[in-house]
């Protein structure tokens, strides 16, 4: 028997590898890290000032006991006070010190010139130019933001940049442990790539030249269809075209360019349509209809979209016409390269950006940022991706430790898709019936609407977790379930399971007989390992931390991950061998189409059109919602075209949509003021976590440091606080670092939290003196490892 063919039988495939009975997990996963040492963030913190602090709390506590009056208690508590306020200033100027040091860090500078330019300017130099003995706000302003950037820099594992470089893995058969060789530098390769915004910005200018429109394609929007000579708007009447009218409307495809469609019609209707003239006034009342769009189009999706531009304009057979086009993207693609050639020269990449923003200012007359103060919403003209330069082999054995545990989760997730696809299914039925008024078939589009309910996150993207009417009991449910089943007794601050003791009560709590849509299959859990080394990490010594878990997702699908694999075209195979048949999802608009949407690339997906976006998929593979209809076949729900050309069941035509509806809803355990650490074998499946409205902490009003950062150990004392931590606001969807040793840290805690309801804390788990990812030089790294595990049940409409 060949080697291929036994490890099939043994659960092994060219892609997968056992975990768990019914669970498998891809064989590559994402390296996610830091990309400065975790040891650069002690620069921020003061252990004198702690020490001081908390031995005046002591003194406090022992004064108070005496029950003595509280200008008694003041009076001596003035050396303690005398000493923290010497420590603290000592510590203040030391750690300014370091800050300064910091920002004259190359790789600092070059990280922050390329997130915050103008802050290189207005806060990192203005902080130089000042002495670390100036204590005044304005300066203390400039090293709070130097250290809330390097705190990121050094401890969130992230995908961002040579500060966030993405790194892979694989599991191998005959591996044990972990084996990690990295390469002599941090980052192997790096790209420096267009944000499809301004590329859009610049075609959109060039369209509103009227000399190119016969070489733009005009494209049929969904907002209607044609039978026949017949166009079917989606709001208002049929309209009976002329033959050549309709034609052209048929013909406009997006990939035909208007004079293609001119010479097509002029053979066709020769007498209707005898020149270029007649027939680009037909499509000229199609725009003005709003039946077609009729411009430089680039698709919602692209890896390099000044090629696809560019593809575009070289269409134009007018020579002295296309280089006069062209020219604007000629000298944006060329200060593009000038800016990539810059890598570790901070200086000189601020220039190289500065001259590419006043370029696209000078060609386009639009601004060269976007969406200012939004962290994530690719602000400006350029991004920049690098790979980890590592090779990280991962053993059987490691994952036999934690498969268990994490099986036992993954089949609670099952049960959870099961539940809500059965909920969504008999809602969707209703609506159905609701509409077709004994019809035999209803459009998609009043059906859609009727059901865009239970996906609030499309009317209200900004809400971080909207929770839908109609599976809100479900989420509660199941925290039910696991509060059952872990019984967890009231104040334990530590929970410890085994997978033997939890198993026969899973296996009834959390039956299903598979997921509840297609996409379902798919989970991606963010695992942490907590080891002081690779060596222990091969011995066996390590806890297994679980971060995120992205239910019914695989969000190695993302444009972040596969646009950095080294051979992309794995994981899409991947894909499509869980995958065999076509996958249907939405053309997803390009303000949310971006590199973290996690988008299959199956060669053989189809797309659907709701609105005016461009899918980047070839016509043949897009339908129009205007082009759909439902109908009952066999009991079961389906949509259709109109044609009958393709046809699927109505969860196979949402499955996207119920994936990013639900994929942050595995939590455990209900929100309450405090929640203990569970861990299930070695797999900590929750990390201990705290929970208080801000007016909760009394420390939030208090301006003057010292006293600011007395009163805030006080309280972390009070509440049993590690000293550090994690949190995260009601204004703020990603975690922050929070060191109650260090006062900026603690600045910037309050800053945000002042503008927030509430907040949320949870111990940081690894801890820094808990890594094993290394670079050449023996330095330390967070890190997390992208996981994707596949149900061996795949989703079944019978069910």
């Amino acid at each position: 028997m060949s080697e291929r063919k036994e490890q099939s039988l043994n659960g092994w495939t060219e892609h997968l590898a056992p975990l768990a009975p019914g669970w498998s997990v891809w064989r590559q996963m994402g390296l996610r890290g830091a990309g400065f040492p975790a040891a650069l963030a002690n620069r921020v913190r003061q252990p004198e000032s702690a020490q001081a602090a908390d031995a005046l709390l002591r003194r406090e506590s022992e004064l108070r006991a005496q029950r003595l009056k509280a200008s008694a208690v003041s009076t001596a508590l003035a050396p303690e006070r005398a000493c923290l306020e010497e420590r603290f200033a000592a510590e203040s100027v030391r750690v300014g010190q370091a800050l300064r040091e910091v920002a004259r860090m190359p790789d600092f500078r070059e990280a922050i010139a390329w997130q915050n330019r103008q802050a290189l300017t207005t806060s990192v130099d203005v902080l130089l130019r000042r002495d670390a003995t100036e204590r005044d706000s304005h300066t203390r302003q400039k090293e709070e933001f130097v250290s809330k950037y390097l705190l990121r820099y050094c401890l969130k594992n992230d995908t961002i940049g040579f500060f966030g470089p993405l790194g892979w893995g694989r599991i191998e058969p005959e591996a044990r442990g972990l084996e990690l060789q990295p390469g002599p530098a941090l980052v192997s390769r790096r790209q420096t790539l267009f944000e499809h915004w301004g590329l859009d910005v610049l075609a959109e200018r060039l369209s509103a030249d009227a000399r190119l429109r016969p070489w733009l394609a005009p494209r049929k929007l969904p907002v209607v269809s044609l039978e026949g000579t017949r166009a079917l708007p989606m709001m208002g009447e049929p309209v009976e075209l002329g033959g050549a009218a309709a034609r052209a409307l048929a013909l406009c495809d997006g990939e035909r360019t208007a004079r293609e469609i001119a010479s097509l019609l002029r053979r066709e209707f020769p007498l209707d349509v005898p020149g270029e003239a007649e027939a680009l006034a037909l499509l000229e009342e199609h725009q003005r209809q709003g039946w077609i769009l009729w411009a430089l189009e680039l698709p919602n999706i692209a890896s390099h979209p000044e090629r696809v531009l560019r593809q575009l304009l070289e269409r134009i057979d007018d020579a002295a016409l296309r280089a006069e086009v062209l020219a604007p993207l000629d000298e944006l693609e060329a200060l593009r390269d000038e800016v990539a050639r810059c890598a570790g020269d901070a200086e000189a990449l601020a220039r190289a950006l500065d001259a590419l923003n006043d370029t696209f200012t000078a060609r386009t007359g639009q601004k060269s940022q976007r969406l200012e103060g939004q962290m994530y919403a690719g602000r400006t003209l350029l991004y920049h991706d690098c790979n980890r330069d590592v090779t990280l082999t991962l053993g059987t054995d490691l994952f036999q430790r934690v498969g268990p545990a994490l099986g036992l989760l993954m089949d609670s997730a099952r049960w959870f898709t099961f539940q809500v696809g059965a909920r969504y299914l008999s809602s969707f039925e209703r609506v159905f019936d609701e509409l077709r008024a004994g019809a035999p078939t209803v459009d998609f589009l009043p059906f859609h609407l009727g059901v865009s309910e239970f996906f609030p996150f499309i009317s209200n993207p900004t809400d971080r977790n909207p929770k839908p009417d109609v599976a809100r009991d479900l989420i509660s449910a199941l925290q039910e379930r696991w509060t059952r089943l872990l019984q967890v007794e009231p104040g334990a601050r530590r929970v410890q399971r085994s997978f033997a003791q939890l198993e026969e009560a899973a296996r009834e709590l959390f039956a299903a007989p598979g997921p509840g849509w297609p996409g379902a299959r798919y989970h991606a859990p963010d695992l942490m390992l907590s080891a002081s080394s690779t060596e222990a990490l091969r011995r066996g010594d390590f806890l297994a931390v679980l971060g995120e878990v992205h239910v019914a997702l695989n969000t190695l699908e993302s444009p972040t991950f596969l646009f950095q694999h080294p051979r992309p075209e794995e994981l899409v195979r991947a894909s499509e061998q869980d995958f065999p048949g076509p996958r249907l999802i939405p053309a997803v608009p390009k303000d949310r189409a971006t590199r973290a949407a996690i988008l299959p690339f199956n060669h053989n997906a189809m797309e659907f059109v709701f609105d005016t976006t461009r899918s980047w998929r070839p016509p043949s593979q897009v339908i129009s919602v205007g082009d759909m209809v439902l109908e009952r076949v066999e009991g079961q729900l389906q949509v259709r075209t109109r044609d009958g050309r393709w046809r699927c069941h109505v969860l196979e035509l949402y499955d996207w949509l119920l994936s990013i509806q639900f994929a942050g809803e595995l939590h455990l355990l209900p929100s309450q003021a405090h929640s203990p650490r569970v861990t299930l074998d070695n797999l900590v499946v929750c990390r201990e976590t705290w929970r208080f409205a801000t007016a909760q902490l009394p420390f939030l009003r208090l301006k003057e440091p010292v006293a600011r950062f007395l009163e805030a150990r006080r309280w972390a004392h009070q509440q049993g606080l590690p000293e550090q931590l994690f949190f995260k606001t009601t204004r703020e969807r990603k975690p922050f670092f929070l060191d109650f040793t260090s006062p900026l840290a603690l600045k910037s805690f309050v800053t945000m939290a002042r503008a927030s309801e509430s907040v949320v804390l949870s111990e940081m788990l690894p801890t820094p003196e808990q890594l094993w990812l290394t670079d050449a030089r023996g330095h330390t790294y967070t890190s997390e490892l992208r996981m994707v595990l596949v149900d061996s049940h795949a989703w079944s409409p019978s069910r």
